[in-house]
């Protein structure tokens, strides 16, 4: 009997560093997004970020375990997506959320008013939501898309 070349595959997993999923960055500073992938083969890996709306993914915006973002905007807020593939099965991915804090220069305090709580809009740039609610003294920050950010 001739020797026979056996290999073992096993297909992609991957997951998010932190295992959250969850990334917070200052706007103008830099961020590192990351994810951690095992398979054999290898997987390779490669990222994307989910279109605002469409909840489809663009093109690719890099490659490898670590995707770096210097000089944030509040534009690159959103959920980026690490994949892994190493051709066995389906490709893997997770999602990571990026928030960009910023602060709010130009703001109207809303028409609508809740006892306790305090609505505030930014009136300037892309026209982007912040809702500062205060509950009881605490102020918590929350995104455009209703996460919380920062408790102050």
């Amino acid at each position: 009997m001739e020797d026979e070349d056996f290999r073992i595959t096993v297909p992609p997993s991957v997951r998010a560093i932190p295992p959250t999923g969850q990334v917070t960055a200052r706007k103008g500073g830099a961020v590192t997004l990351e994810c951690k992938a095992s398979g054999n083969p290898v997987p390779s890996i490669y990222w994307t970020k989910r279109q605002s709306g469409t909840g489809k993914s663009a093109a690719k915006i890099g490659e490898g375990p670590v995707l770096s973002l210097e000089r944030v905007e509040r534009q690159q807020a959103g959920v980026y997506q690490c994949t892994a593939d190493n051709n066995v099965g389906d490709p893997v991915t997770v999602d990571m959320r990026l928030d960009v804090l910023y602060i709010c220069k130009h703001s109207t305090i809303a028409v609508m008013s809740i006892p306790g709580w305090v609505f505030r809009e930014c009136v300037g740039g892309s026209g982007n939501w912040d809702v500062y609610i205060k509950i009881y003294y605490a102020q918590y920050f929350f995104s455009g898309s209703g996460f919380p950010l920062a408790m102050g």
